[in-house]
């Protein structure tokens, strides 16, 4: 959410900076407010709208969370990465439908179990043991217990009939039966479980979901009973066993997939995803993209560490962001119609020739362990942000000097013919080079600019390249 500048009051309501700013308050708008403590002022102006989430800022101590006694409408409360043991502090707060308490030291959820009225609860990383408590809470629509590993029984789910979101990646969960009949979700979580099944027969019936995160059940391998779920937008299936995607030719709304580490090695299924936006597919086999041509939706492609060479197929996608570290491309020649490009990333590739980026709305470049030695094409690359060029040939840095937007530069490894140009590029922020490579006037007319300057030790730098 992007929150508005101090002072402000577009929506009309108290912002940090105002004419009567409480200190206990840090900042408010029309949907939720940060604070350290509450006080009967700053209560009288929530009440004003009950439904904003409440914040309650880290380093908040009993004694500021004690202050919630004075609000008991609150309806809406956040309190994940404090740092709470006990839940005395809720009082009567018994309106409340969300809360927030991921990461905290809690470890007895009993006075949760008078909440009646909630429907979104998050306790992911809490240390709690016993979920009973959860079974009062009927109304729940989402919950998260993501990274809370020492729950061993989770009966208590069977109570939750209204669950729509329910994560439970990073636990002991291991009985997908116990899930058959929750036909109402839309989002379930289950990487990283102890889940022993190689299918998800037991799952075929929940044909709402729209969001299904299996990654890291390292047996799956079966994809079969996904064939119902026509819903689905969202399928998370990193370091598994799965190896072929043919179930996947019928979700025709999938819009992100993320196949990591996995052993497929065919995007076949995949050539009527129409709606595919997001696309993982790192450390894995595949090296024909050809299913992927004409994917007008495409947006992210993450594609390091695959044998992938020919680009051709994404030959005028509208592409965002293109991760082809470790590939064995060399010919960027399709990209130049990807006029959308801001995030490329092609370290540790056979490229040299630069020409295809040229005129790209380009932000970030990672060129680091390339062949190029030539920036020439990037000299019209206004908008670039940060550009890696470690361990490459270059020598001449000039086509970057008069780049308005460059903030970071990572010349690890390499040697400037002219390193003063250095000290003509306006917008720098950080500068990465080897010891020894700038000499000392350079060094201090950059750091007089309040350019951070990280200095790689000329050994270290050698070790790397190898």
């Amino acid at each position: 959410m992007t929150e508005d500048p101090p002072g402000s009051d577009v929506h009309g309501q108290l912002v940090l900076g105002g004419p009567s700013h409480p200190p206990e308050l840090i900042g408010c708008d029309a949907r939720r407010c940060r604070v350290k403590s509450l006080s009967a002022e700053i209560v009288s102006r929530l009440l004003e709208n009950p439904d904003r989430l409440l914040v309650f800022e880290p380093g908040a101590t009993p004694a500021d969370l004690a202050t919630l006694r004075l609000f008991p409408q609150i309806r809406r409360l956040e309190l994940s990465h404090l740092a709470i043991t006990d839940l005395a502090f809720l009082g009567q707060a018994r309106e409340l439908v969300e809360l927030g308490l991921g990461r905290t030291g809690l470890k007895d959820l009993a006075p949760l179990r008078f909440l009646k009225r909630l429907t979104h609860l998050v306790l992911f990383e809490v240390p709690f043991v016993d979920g009973a408590p959860l079974a009062a809470l009927t109304e729940l629509r989402m919950l998260d217990l993501s990274r809370c590993p020492k729950v061993r029984d989770f009966t208590f789910l069977g109570s939750l009939v209204r669950l729509e979101s329910l994560l439970l990646s990073g636990t002991a969960f291991a009985d997908l039966s116990a899930l058959a009949s929750m036909t109402g979700l839309r989002e379930l979580s289950l990487g990283q479980t102890q889940v022993p099944a190689e299918n998800l027969d037991a799952l075929a019936g929940l044909t709402h979901l729209e969001g299904l995160h299996l990654d890291g059940l390292s047996r799956l391998s079966g994809l079969s009973a996904l064939a119902g779920m026509t819903r689905l937008q969202h399928l998370g299936l990193s370091s598994t066993a799965v190896r072929d995607l043919s179930v996947l030719a019928r979700l025709v709304q999938l819009r992100s997939l993320k196949i990591n580490a996995t052993p497929v090695v065919s995007l076949s299924p995949l050539a009527g995803s129409e709606h595919l936006h997001s696309l993982f597919m790192q450390d894995t086999k595949i090296s024909d993209l050809s299913p992927l041509k004409g994917h007008q939706a495409l947006r992210w492609l993450y594609a390091s560490r695959t044998p992938v060479a020919n680009l051709s197929a994404l030959a005028g996608l509208g592409l965002t962001t293109l991760d082809l570290g470790g590939t064995r491309v060399r010919n960027l020649g399709a990209l130049s119609s990807c006029r959308q490009l801001e995030r490329l990333f092609l370290g540790r590739t056979a490229v040299s020739d630069l020409a295809p980026l040229s005129g790209l709305p380009l932000q970030y470049l990672d060129l680091s362990y390339t062949k190029v030695s030539r920036l020439g094409p990037l000299a019209t690359s206004m908008n670039l942000k940060s550009v890696s060029l470690a361990y490459t040939a270059v020598k001449d840095l000039s086509p970057l000097a008069g780049l308005p937007a460059l903030e970071m530069l990572d010349i690890t490894g390499v040697t400037p013919a002219r390193p003063e140009i250095l000290q003509g590029m306006a917008a720098l922020k950080k500068l990465v080079f080897t010891d020894g490579v700038l000499d000392a006037a350079v060094r201090k007319s950059l750091a007089d600019k309040g350019v951070e300057l990280v200095v790689v030790p000329s050994t270290q730098a050698i070790d790397s390249n190898k």
